[in-house]
């Protein structure tokens, strides 16, 4: 039998017996039990990246009656009747107890610790494990679980001293994860709790001499930019852009996965490194009111239902500054305010290009403006950090998921 990279030893330091093959369907049981009347228990869901609040996930009950959901206990196994190939497994141990869809199938874990099995089921490799199990559905984003094919598929299993150790070992590494997590969410409200109180201007930054700053202008931002509408007709960039509210600007291959743009870019609009873009005709609570600065690469290509534009004189108006306003719920406010009145389209909301640039914009000095985006940039700093470290922690536990298991 193919032994794990890494081992543990026992605490005398010998050696744990060698991992034995056992059935999956031998270390579960199913059981059902069942609520008979509305609101039981809190309502919970089960998605792949794990178990929630049905409030977390979404607005409302996604049935109009939970009376029959599953009542759950902590360390119930929880597996999906539908996306279970996709990595819908999960053994709650955040909630004491609540109620779930009875479209999961819940089980006691009885032939290992639901510590251990609670990592196991969540390794990238137990995808593949329940995918084997699986045939094609009604649609080819769902396939039908074959649930005796699934309990007779076996897994190597350590001994229950070995299982302690390894599931001690990464629940170390996840409560290091969940504190980082923690830091950065603590950071980015940080930063919005700051962005709220300059733009608002409940704080205003102070000259070196301690004299007080100007009054902030109101203008239009046709007064302070510039329309962008070079066409990329040479093909200068291939890069097809699309705006995330998140990370900004990015080539929309890597946010996809895939090409959703047109096979030619040549039509596109060429926007350069330093301006900005707009989708004016963007749904509703997708990345809704977003203008983001391309950083990423010198040249890009976007589409024409973009807005492009440029910063019309650096003297006037700091560009960093205007990365970090549209960034602010004051921008966003306009805007939503704007496309509220605008043309409703197969559910986007439109702005013209006149109303676009017609929107007001609040623009301090120079001077204060470049206060203004050092002290957001210094925070964007520390963010960025936090999540290079966390992203490193998850790394870190993926490497040793693939060598601490067989």
């Amino acid at each position: 039998m193919k032994a794990p990279k890494l081992r543990f030893k026992a605490d005398d330091g010998n050696e744990f017996p060698e991992w034995t093959k056992v059935s999956f369907g031998s270390l579960i049981r199913e059981y059902v039990d069942k609520t008979k009347e509305e609101n039981e228990d809190v309502l919970l869901s089960c998605a792949i990246e794990g178990v929630f609040l049905n409030s977390e996930l979404f607005g409302h009950q996604r049935g109009e009656s939970n009376v029959g959901y599953k009542k759950i206990q902590n360390n119930t196994l929880i597996l999906s009747t539908q996306n279970l190939h996709l990595g819908n497994a999960n053994v709650n141990r955040r909630f004491i107890h609540g109620i779930i869809s009875p479209a999961y199938k819940t089980y006691h874990v009885v032939g290992c610790l639901s510590e251990f099995m609670a990592i196991w089921v969540k390794r990238p490799a137990a995808k593949r494990f329940f995918y084997e199990a699986t045939t094609v559905g009604a649609s080819q984003c769902r396939r039908n679980v074959v649930w005796d094919e699934l309990y007779a598929q076996t897994l190597s299993l350590p001994s229950l001293p070995e299982q302690q150790k390894i599931a001690s070992f990464l629940y170390t590494i996840d409560e290091i994860i969940q504190s980082t997590e923690s830091e950065l969410t603590a950071w980015q409200e940080r930063k919005k709790g700051v962005m709220q109180k300059i733009f608002n201007r409940e704080v205003r930054f102070k000259a070196d001499d301690g004299s007080e700053f100007p009054e902030w202008e109101e203008k239009r931002l046709g007064e302070v930019t510039s329309r962008v509408t070079r066409r990329n007709n040479n093909m200068i960039s291939d890069i097809p852009l699309t705006i995330s509210g998140v990370y900004g600007l990015i080539d929309q291959r890597k946010y996809f996965n895939k090409i959703v743009a047109a096979s030619d870019l040549s039509n596109y609009y060429l926007l350069k490194n330093g301006e900005f873009a707009y989708n004016r005709s963007s749904s509703v609570g997708y990345d809704f009111g977003a203008i983001k600065r391309l950083d990423s690469c010198e040249y890009g290509a976007v589409s024409t239902l973009y807005v492009c534009f440029s910063i019309l004189d650096e003297n006037d108006v700091c560009s960093d500054y205007l990365r970090v306003y549209f960034d602010s719920n004051i921008w966003n406010k306009y805007a939503a305010s704007v496309c509220a009145e605008g043309a409703r389209n197969h559910g986007l909301l439109n702005i013209s290009v006149n109303d676009f640039f017609d929107m007001p914009v609040y623009i301090p000095s120079l001077p204060e403006q470049k206060r203004i985006a050092e002290c957001l940039s210094a925070l964007d700093e520390v963010i960025t950090l936090t999540k290079k470290e966390l992203s490193a922690w998850k790394e870190f536990k993926k490497g040793l998921l693939q060598q601490m298991f067989v």
